[in-house]
């Protein structure tokens, strides 16, 4: 049996395929738009851990270097003791009177191998005795 449609049935069968087509359609984008919120919200709470795990690492180092610095401030005073060499502190500052020129490198060769960074290195004085100033601040 041939089974002829009508013009009216073949535009009512397009119209109601296109809208199955258009419906299936939005079905997919809301699934794919709902599981990009989610990818999104589980993203920012990762985020959100690695952040703070960088914060605190931050403060870690943040609070070693302030210990290095204690120790190392601390570790010359008592290099310049054991070596016998004659200083005098004013808060933050080393204070040098009449050094010779051996002690001098020795003291600024401790402070280059120790990473001791200074704010401030003053030399002055002649030849046979030298003035010397270091401001560390610990």
């Amino acid at each position: 049996m041939k089974f002829k449609l009508l013009k009216n049935n073949k535009k009512l069968f397009s119209i109601i395929g296109f809208s199955l087509l258009f419906l299936i359609f939005i079905f997919l984008e809301n699934i794919l738009i709902d599981n990009l919120f989610e990818m999104r919200a589980k993203y920012d709470q990762k985020n959100q851990v690695f952040n703070d795990q960088k914060q605190k690492i931050s403060q870690l180092k943040m609070y070693e270097n302030n210990k290095n610095t204690k120790n190392l401030v601390e570790n010359l005073e008592l290099f310049l003791k054991d070596k016998k060499i004659s200083y005098s502190i004013d808060g933050a500052l080393f204070l040098f009177d009449n050094l010779a020129p051996g002690k001098l490198i020795e003291i600024l060769n401790y402070v280059q191998l120790n990473n001791i960074e200074p704010n401030v290195i003053k030399i002055s004085g002649n030849e046979s005795t030298l003035n010397l100033t270091i401001e560390v601040t610990a």
